[in-house]
């Protein structure tokens, strides 16, 4: 019952990132997120904790996305007003977050954002992989439950 999605692209700041999730079918649209593997692509790191921080902060933001993050308006108003109504990933949400970082002595590229893009992409496939592709984010729109 367990599966792995992966994805990777390039970022606009000459960085390259991919994330590979491991997860573990407890139910019919159930899981649990065992373990998240982030490799960077950045150039020459300058600041390899910051570099750290910033993988595993977008990663945990790109986490929140795909499974909880949503916007909605009604009435022409937003909905969500803060974060008690915004729910972003928590926690007990979060898995062991592994980065690597591909050594290099090219220029430095950006890695803010970088760590975002990729997580959601490798959670769907690992759901594709476990018979359910989801088509929509978050997940939990499509009935998809983590379970922690």
């Amino acid at each position: 019952n367990r599966f792995t999605g992966i994805a990777g692209h390039m970022f606009f700041s000459d960085s390259y990132a991919a994330h590979a999730i491991e997860i573990e079918m407890t139910g019919p649209k159930k899981f649990k997120i065992l373990k998240i593997v982030a490799a960077i692509d950045c150039g020459l790191v300058i600041n390899p904790d910051g570099m750290k921080s910033q993988m595993e902060g977008g990663t945990v933001f790109g986490l929140g996305q795909a499974l909880k993050n949503e916007i909605t308006v009604e009435n022409s108003r937003v909905v969500q007003d803060g974060y008690y109504t915004y729910e972003l990933a928590r926690y007990n949400d979060v898995p062991p977050i592994e980065i690597y970082t591909v050594p290099s002595e090219a220029k430095p590229g950006g890695v803010g954002e970088v760590g975002i893009a990729t997580v959601s992409p490798a959670l769907c496939n690992a759901l594709a992989a476990a018979g359910q592709r989801p088509r929509s984010l978050p997940v939990r729109k499509e009935g998809f439950e983590i379970d922690v």
